[in-house]
């Protein structure tokens, strides 16, 4: 099955990381850390990963039974959940939809800098 990866995107995140994969640590307006200050490349981040959350199109009739549910998917109390399955309820009709239909794809980018 090829689907195009725009359609049916239901999330999206970019995560800012260092050359050892760590995660670069939420940026604060009252105390930035990166934003609005002068960097040098040991300081910054080095690498972006991109990630998509997407559901194949034959998902549309049956999410069409959970239409307070399919509206708001992008406005959850816990929207880390399209990412994580884990946090994704057994329970929960519309969530067992999600788990079973949810894919991801998602590359990582490396930046190069020419200051020191």
């Amino acid at each position: 099955m090829v689907e195009i990866a725009a359609e049916y995107v239901l999330a999206w995140e970019v995560v800012p990381k260092f050359w050892d994969g760590t995660q670069v640590a939420s940026d604060d307006s009252a105390n930035p850390a990166y934003y609005g200050v002068y960097l040098t490349s040991d300081r910054a981040p080095k690498a972006l990963e991109i990630r998509l959350a997407v559901v194949p199109p034959r998902i549309l009739g049956q999410a069409n039974a959970f239409p307070t549910e399919w509206g708001g998917v992008r406005n959850r109390a816990t929207p880390r959940d399209i990412f994580d399955y884990s946090l994704l309820s057994d329970t929960n009709a519309f969530d067992r939809l999600l788990k079973k239909n949810l894919r991801q794809f998602g590359s990582i980018f490396y930046l190069s800098s020419r200051t020191p």
